[in-house]
């Protein structure tokens, strides 16, 4: 009877799913779908992995617009730019050592990860961005 109810949960999901991304193909901030996560991404540590789907959803306590609104508080200009947008764009173009492509969350998690100072390998503490 168990394995009857999980198989049963197994396709709902997936129907769910399906339809969900069927009628939420266009991403707010690219404007279109996104790529394809690269296979790479399952390489990175789980806690790497959460942040780079918070950035691509725009949904990071990295991002100022969106730490000022779990914050209930103004934007804070950016100390580098003095932008006060603090978005993911923003946020790419400003924070790791050289701007790094939007696409690059998708298509090249590794590299997106290491220019963000982000851990790459279980045991990496992460932080060094000159690397």
């Amino acid at each position: 009877m168990r394995g009857d109810t999980r198989a049963v949960q197994k396709k709902n999901h997936k129907s769910f799913v399906k339809s969900y991304l069927s009628n939420h193909g266009i991403h707010p901030i690219l404007g279109r779908q996104p790529p394809a996560l690269s296979e790479e991404e399952s390489t990175l540590p789980r806690n790497t992995r959460v942040e780079l789907a918070r950035l691509r959803a725009e949904r990071s306590l990295l991002l100022e617009k969106y730490k000022a609104k779990v914050e209930n508080r103004p934007v804070v200009s950016c100390i580098k730019c003095n932008d006060d947008v603090g978005d993911l764009k923003h946020f790419l173009k400003c924070y790791p050592v050289k701007p790094l492509p939007m696409s690059k969350l998708w298509k090249d998690p590794v590299a997106a990860a290491t220019a963000l100072g982000l851990a790459v390998t279980p045991f990496d503490p992460g932080g060094d961005a000159d690397s």
